[in-house]
């Protein structure tokens, strides 16, 4: 045990989920904890006996001093080592957007399906965005019988064009939800990064417009000021 702590270097290069790469990280703390196990011969009795042991190591990021755990656990009688890290390594994942005027029953919704897609559920990610859009619906008062006559009615607010492409994700989140087949990651990433842009078009881009009017009319210039006295 003491060996597979020394030979450990007390650095390493890792994924940085802030850094968004791999970087330089330093061990800052270790442990370990060993467990006695009883390996199950082939007549059903107990086997020999077995010593499970994890070692615990908390790294630093030495660009952005974000810390992680890493868990790694085996068997001493084996070369079966398993390393998982806390919190996951989203080396292929992606970060929420922060929209400032979202409501927060459709903030919840999205930031939801974000973390469905960092753990690789895509099932539960496609149904949280067909849910998304559907919540878009909502709010924004378009009725209909179904999604598919609701996401119709977003065409008072969108582009046809759009809205004709946003039944491609009805039809993703439909298949995942009623026939629970998942789409791919890349389908999801397309599907994510579109209903980004719709939240960025539908909330975002009028409260951002306004404030660059706003700050336009604060550094306007005083063109009726009195000159001042000699």
């Amino acid at each position: 045990m003491k060996s597979e702590q020394n030979t450990q270097p007390p650095k390493a290069r890792l994924y940085c989920n802030r850094c968004n790469g791999d970087t330089h990280h330093e061990n800052v703390w270790h442990g370990a904890r060993e467990e006695d196990l009883y390996a199950i011969g082939d007549t059903g009795e107990d086997g020999p006996f077995l010593q499970e042991t994890t070692v615990y190591k908390l790294w630093k990021c030495l660009g952005c001093e974000s810390v992680l755990l890493q868990e790694r656990s085996g068997i001493e009688q084996s070369d079966d080592w398993e390393i998982h890290y806390h919190p996951k390594r989203n080396r292929h994942g992606v970060k929420a957007k922060y929209f400032n005027k979202l409501p927060q029953r459709l903030s919840t919704i999205y930031k939801e399906a974000v973390t469905c897609f960092n753990s690789e559920s895509w099932t539960l990610c496609a149904v949280g965005l067909r849910a998304l859009i559907e919540g878009i619906c909502t709010e924004k008062d378009i009725s209909g019988r179904n999604i598919e006559k609701k996401i119709d009615g977003l065409m008072k607010i969108l582009p046809e064009n759009i809205v004709t492409n946003l039944h491609s994700l009805r039809f993703m989140g439909n298949k995942a939800a009623h026939e629970l087949e998942p789409p791919s990651g890349y389908d999801l990433t397309i599907a994510l990064e579109v209903c980004e842009d719709l939240l960025n078009y539908l909330y975002e881009l009028d409260y951002k417009t306004s404030r660059l009017a706003h700050l336009k009319k604060i550094h306007q210039p005083v063109t009726n000021a009195p000159e001042p006295e000699k």
